[in-house]
């Protein structure tokens, strides 16, 4: 287990695949299981394409458009070290087939996505070993099918391991 999402039975879980798109669905609409069940397949939940994975899952409350979501937002970082910064208020209305998060590279993919409020720090990490730590804000905000800005700049054949936010 590498992630574990809380979430109560309206929140909207956001699923963002290794292609840049997200889906979106209702909590309660994952099916319950007990402790010693096997699971279900996300695939028989989502519809994916062929060779897509899912990458991030978060749990958000207040897409509904109920909801005041002025200075939330969403940060992605991509497999090349590619940046972007879009508000959670593009992803309200979901489409059955998901909407295009992020436009992506020939090669590249969507790794790490997470929620941020406010002003936090964002501390990115290749595989070489280098690493770089800036606050979100200073990634500008930009539209929901936009490509980024570079986030590190990597060395030939190195790419990004991780990311996280730093409170």
């Amino acid at each position: 287990i590498e992630r574990v999402a809380v979430a109560d039975s309206h929140s909207h879980i956001l699923f963002f695949t290794s292609s840049g798109r997200c889906q979106a669905m209702k909590a309660y609409r994952i099916p319950e299981a007990g402790r010693t069940a096997k699971g279900n397949h996300v695939a028989n939940l989502l519809e994916l394409e062929e060779g897509e994975k899912i990458t991030s899952m978060l749990s958000v409350k207040g897409l509904d458009g109920e909801a005041d979501l002025t200075g939330q937002h969403l940060v992605m970082v991509t497999r090349f070290g590619t940046i972007k910064r879009t508000a959670l208020s593009e992803f309200v209305m979901q489409r059955k087939g998901g909407k295009i998060a992020i436009s992506l590279d020939e090669g590249d993919e969507l790794v790490f996505v997470a929620h941020t409020w406010a002003a936090t720090d964002i501390m990115i990490a290749t595989r070489e070993g280098q690493a770089i730590r800036f606050a979100s804000d200073t990634v500008r905000e930009m539209g929901r099918t936009a490509r980024g800005v570079r986030g590190i700049q990597l060395r030939e054949g190195d790419m990004m391991v991780g990311a996280c936010i730093v409170p």
